[in-house]
C-alpha cells in the first residue's frame, strides 16, 4: 500500500482531480476542505504527507499547520507541501514557507503533477 496523503483545499474540483490522480499513482488519499477539518484529519488519519493549500476559508494553511504542530496526537514530524495560487511565482524553481521554526516546500497552482510526484517520492 502506498503512502497516505491528506489533501487540503477549499476548491472541490482541485480536491477531486488531485485525489484521483494520486490514487492512480498508488497513494491512499484523505481530503479536507478547511483548516479545522485538516487538523482533525491529521490527528485521526496520521497521514504520511499533507498537501496544504495556503489560503483556506477558515484560516491560513500555515495556521492549520501550527495547530497540528501543537496538537497531541498529530504526527510528530509533519511532512507538508504547500500549494498556492497567489503567493508563489512560477518562475522561481524552489519555494519554501516558514511555519513554527520549520521550512516546508511549496508549489504554485496550477499544479504541475510531475513536479508534485517528484516531491512525493
Amino acid at each position: 500500500m502506498g503512502k497516505k496523503i491528506l489533501i487540503v483545499d477549499d476548491d472541490e474540483l482541485i480536491l477531486r482531480i488531485l485525489a484521483d490522480q494520486l490514487k492512480a499513482e498508488g497513494y491512499t488519499i484523505v481530503t479536507a476542505n478547511n483548516g479545522a477539518n485538516a487538523v482533525d484529519c491529521a490527528i485521526s488519519e496520521k497521514p504520511d504527507i499533507i498537501i496544504m493549500d495556503v489560503m483556506l476559508p477558515d484560516m491560513l494553511g500555515s495556521d492549520a499547520v501550527k495547530r497540528m504542530q501543537n496538537s497531541t496526537g498529530a504526527p510528530d514530524d509533519l511532512n507538508i507541501i504547500f500549494l498556492s495560487g497567489i503567493v508563489l511565482q512560477k518562475s522561481e524553481d524552489k519555494q519554501m514557507i516558514h511555519v513554527g521554526g520549520k521550512h516546508y516546500p511549496a508549489i504554485p497552482k496550477p499544479i504541475d503533477l510531475d513536479k508534485l510526484l517528484k516531491m512525493l517520492s
